[in-house]
């Protein structure tokens, strides 16, 4: 009996071990001590014991069994393998631990030795003498159904306190421990065959075969699981199908009888016949020809994803390997039906919303998070690409996660995720069902079982030290099992690779010819060229390529020019291919490889662009890259740009690939969202600012102008905020000092900002300056006043009404003094009748004149009836004559002022959404025609030649058939405010 002496430190040893209630082990110690099985070194006892799950039920148990044997305790105590074998057990689970109590003979069996003899047994799938053995000890044999249940226990004991870390300091890994458990299944149903052969008259008028489906056909049980099987038979000669179907239930009914019928051992498992032909409602038991009959003109293709894991058991071994290769071309072929991915993921939904809300959110095998996600996302893809790749027809999950990321299917990083996420999620329902052995699948809240489960994983976790760590550690999982899921599982281009069927490398070249022909494709050999090109090879770029290639050439032949799509495809593919994000965002994202089939065969604009910055191609990911960024943040990247560059003329290229970097942010906006006017002009315009500006800064250091500063104002559409692509940029000139610097700082800062291609070449226009082309290229303040007083002609007022000051990087005094003078002149004086006058003549001699030879009037977006200068000219003559007595209408924004005309009453609103409507009809195909050439020559001409229409069309969100009719409605517009434009303007 232990001393009363050490009874304090006893108890505090209790408690640190983790003993819930330290009195209660305590007296369960002494007890032990009393019948003295104890070993000598109660401190090596301790240790163990600190390592099981509930040190309370190690002590109960313990003391269960010495009040009836207690040299049974005495000799495992006295054996450390044997002592934290039967620790582990009885802490984990209740059931076992009772199993041993009733059968105490069993816990000598508990040594290394025996579970390496279990596992050599195993690995030559011949279990049957290791059940034997086992079922002797407690006096039985395998001719009973207690005898093979005997064995199975004692087998199982095994794995478990292996499984817990008994044997060994290496972990055991979770897919040795559900082969086992599936081999141990595999034993009984051999048994349980062998048993009926020789019990049930009649059977050998039949072959029958045992398929197992499910977790157990995949060989990943669960310590407790339905175990999911199909029944083949065939009839011998002179037997009826119908006699032969009597003989095969009659196997059946005898299989299910052994393992969960009554007994003196405890029942193993149900065997769930769900997933034969009609499930419930059809034969227990069919033929071969039976089956085939049944796949090929009946089944669901949620039958075939089942089928992916059938696998032979027992029986018969010839039957069930014709039974398999019955089926494996059906299966590997089942995701080329229609509407396949779309039923699996309605059957993944259905799944979840049976769950019980109660259980919603402690569901570990079906709920969100849990390992349903993983596995329909994994057997998605494994059967939508192994119809083509070999490697990934594999039943179990971990096995299959590794080959979907070696072959490149998934990430690698995804790929390890997903994997960790699956063992982790399988151990802890390993360690629920063993609690009772009960098949549950729910996680429990109660913080006292919450820990007794986080200890018993700690042979595979040792972080987990009770209930907060586990549903912390678990809920991180659960949201991260759900973000992969969503992103494989809903992930287009399974489902577009699903709809083409066969790959384009298993066809022959008439065929694959054939089929890009039909696609829409002009020059297939030149298209398979490429797709051989960017796909040869065995390397990790070469294998995801040959994935996402044929959704690619699906995607692209929706474009306007498949052919040169695919040409652009190849050439960014070469440019970037080999970045290690680039075909994994393809592949995994939701949108982008979509968007970007519809940019290359669309967008020859675009296309340039993002050859010259590749990185753009992650914004197709994240919508939110693809609004305007925040005026401030570029004025200040700008800045940063400046002052790291030390305002040299270095600092020029840098500000200018800033600029193309929003005017590539805004044409990949336009093309994947929708064209929107306001959203391009502002990513342009504030652009368009800091570059000026920033301009003038390094002119002025690099001339060493100190004294002379210059401002510049923004006109025409650059200054009503309306930039587009290819715009030039209107300005004119505010200095203060000397006139020649001046002169020298602007003529330095148009040279460095017209360096470049004509895409990202910023060409300043100063045509709007007094005296036009004649004039000086700056003014001062009191230049300008003194120039408007005396020499200003009515077109310098009406431009003036867009005039805007540059002072993004600073805001100067000067400035809003060059407004206020500007002001008096554009809205304090009124529109006067000999201004109008010339207004309309200037008009009128614009439209004669300025239309290129060749251009018919309508075709012209910009000066033709109903065009951009018919809306602008309208709505600018109105500011003109009301804006004095009307400040809201001193807006350089021509939809801001034509809102504000109609709120005051001066245009209608059916005048306004007929003049807004053209004006925005035009803008956009303006835009249109710049996205799709890449040429600024034809921009305001609505397209002629019928490749650049198709493009055009579709950039608007029309078929690329349907050009003729977005042409018709865009000059039923034009008519419209054509006509709303005559009448008020020449009113």
């Amino acid at each position: 009996m232990l001393t009363i002496g050490n009874e304090v430190q006893l108890r505090m040893q209790l408690r640190a071990a983790g003993a819930n209630e330290a009195n209660t082990a305590l007296k369960f110690l002494n007890d032990l001590g009393t019948l003295r099985v104890l070993p000598t070194e109660l401190t090596v006892f301790i240790n163990e014991l600190s390592a099981s799950a509930v040190v309370e039920n190690v002590l109960l148990t313990a003391l269960r069994i010495a009040e009836t044997d207690p040299q049974v305790v005495k000799t495992i105590f006295a054996d450390n393998l044997q002592m934290r074998a039967f620790m582990r057990i009885c802490g984990a689970s209740d059931m076992l631990a009772d199993y041993l109590v009733r059968y105490p003979q069993l816990c000598q069996s508990l040594q290394q030795k025996n579970w390496m003899d279990l596992l050599t047994a195993a690995q030559q799938s011949n279990l049957t003498a290791i059940f034997a053995t086992y079922a002797q000890k407690l006096g039985l044999t395998l001719e009973t159904s207690d005898g093979i249940r005997a064995g199975y226990w004692q087998a199982l004991l095994l794995v478990a306190a292996a499984d817990l870390g008994a044997f060994s300091s290496e972990v055991v890994e979770l897919a040795q421990t559900s082969v086992l458990l599936s081999k141990l299944v595999d034993t009984v149903l051999q048994l349980g065959y062998r048993d009926a052969l020789e019990k049930i008259g009649g059977a050998s008028q039949v072959d029958f075969s045992v398929i197992a489906m499910g977790k157990t056909g995949a060989q990943e049980l669960n310590y407790i699981s339905d175990v999911d099987l199909i029944y083949v038979f065939e009839p011998r000669p002179q037997v009826s199908e119908t006699q032969g179907l009597q003989v095969a239930s009659q196997i059946a009914a005898h299989l299910g009888l052994l393992t969960s019928g009554p007994g003196t051992q405890p029942p193993l498992w149900p065997i769930d016949l769900g997933l034969r032909p009609e499930g419930k409602d059809g034969a227990v038991a069919r033929t071969l020809e039976s089956y085939r009959t049944y796949y090929q003109k009946w089944a669901q293709n949620w039958e075939f994803q089942a089928l992916l894991k059938a696998r032979y058991a027992a029986g018969d071994a010839q039957l069930g390997t014709a039974f398999l290769e019955l089926v494996e071309p059906l299966v590997w072929n089942v995701s080329s039906n229609p509407e396949f991915v779309t039923e699996v993921r309605r059957m993944r939904q259905t799944v979840e919303a049976n769950i019980p809300r109660k259980d919603m959110e402690r569901q570990l095998k079906l709920g969100r998070g849990g390992l349903r996600d993983i596995e329909f996302s994994v057997q998605l893809l494994q059967l939508v690409h192994g119809r083509t790749d070999e490697k990934l027809r594999l039943r179990a999950t971990l096995p299959a996660i590794e080959a979907l990321s070696e072959g490149g299917y998934i990430g690698r990083e995804a790929g390890k995720e997903l994997a960790q996420c699956y063992r982790f999620l399988r151990i802890l329902e390993h360690r629920a069902q063993l609690l009772k052995m009960r098949r549950t699948h729910l996680v429990p809240t109660q913080p006292a079982v919450l820990t007794r489960l986080a200890r018993a994983m700690r042979s595979h976790y040792p972080e987990l030290l009770n209930a907060q760590d586990l549903e912390s550690h678990w809920q991180r999982i659960k949201l991260r099992v759900r973000e992969l899921h969503q992103a494989i599982f809903y992930r287009p281009l399974v489902e577009a690779l699903a709809q083409l069927g066969d790959s384009l490398e298993t066809m022959s070249q008439e065929q694959a010819h054939a089929r890009l022909q039909a696609f829409g494709y002009h020059d297939p050999q030149g298209t398979l060229r490429h797709v051989q090109t960017l796909s040869k090879g065995a390397s990790r770029t070469a294998m995801i390529q040959r994935q996402i290639l044929p959704a690619v050439l699906a995607w692209l032949a929706d474009g306007a020019d498949p052919d040169q799509g695919m040409l652009n495809f190849r050439k960014l593919s070469e440019e970037i291919g080999s970045s290690h994000w680039y075909l994994g965002l393809l592949r995994d994202s939701n949108v982008a490889a979509k968007r970007l089939c519809r940019i290359l065969p669309t967008s020859t604009y675009a296309t340039h662009a993002l050859m010259k910055l590749p990185e753009a191609v992650k914004w197709l990911d994240d919508d939110a890259q693809l609004n305007p960024l925040d005026p401030v943040a570029i004025a200040a990247e700008a800045q940063a740009i400046l002052e790291r560059y030390e305002y040299s003329e270095k600092a020029i290229e840098r500000l200018r690939a800033l600029r193309d970097r929003e005017l590539t942010r805004a044409a990949i906006a336009d093309l994947v969202l929708g064209i929107n006017q306001d959203r391009c002009a502002q990513m342009l315009t504030w652009a368009t600012d800091v570059c000026i500006e920033a301009a003038l800064e390094v002119s002025k250091r690099s001339l060493g102008f100190a004294q002379t500063q210059v401002l510049g104002v923004a006109m025409g559409r650059y200054g009503g905020e309306e930039l587009t692509y290819g715009s030039d940029a209107d300005v004119i000139f505010v200095h203060r000092g000397e006139l020649a610097e001046a002169e020298a700082l602007i003529k330095k800062t148009v040279s460095l900002l017209n360096l470049g291609s004509e895409y990202s070449a910023l060409n300043l226009d100063m045509d709007l300056r007094p005296e036009g082309k004649n004039g000086v290229l700056s003014r001062t303040v009191s230049g300008y006043v003194d120039y408007w007083s005396k020499w200003a002609a009515s077109w310098e007022k009406h431009a003036l009404v867009r005039a805007r000051v540059l002072n993004q990087l600073r805001f100067t005094s000067w400035g809003a003094e060059f407004l206020e003078e500007a002001a008096k002149l554009r809205w304090e004086s009124g529109l006067k009748p000999e201004d109008l006058k010339q207004i309309r003549l200037l008009k009128a001699r614009m439209e004669t004149e300025r239309i290129p030879r060749g251009v018919t009037p309508s075709q012209h977006l910009k000066l033709g009836p109903g065009g951009l200068t018919d809306v602008e000219w309208l709505v600018q003559v109105k500011q003109l004559e009301l804006a004095q007595l009307h400040p809201q209408l001193q807006t350089t924004n021509t939809l801001r002022a034509l809102h504000m005309l109609t709120e005051l009453g001066a245009l209608s609103g059916a005048e306004t959404r007929i003049l807004e409507e053209a004006w925005l009809q035009a803008s956009h195909l303006r835009a249109a025609n710049v996205l799709a050439t890449d040429r600024t020559r034809n921009r305001d001409v609505i397209p002629r030649q019928l490749n650049t229409a198709r493009m055009v069309a579709l950039i608007l969100g029309n078929s690329p058939d349907e050009w003729q009719q977005m042409n018709e409605r865009l000059l039923r517009q034009a008519r419209l405010a054509r006509k709303v434009f005559a009448e008020r303007f020449y009113a």
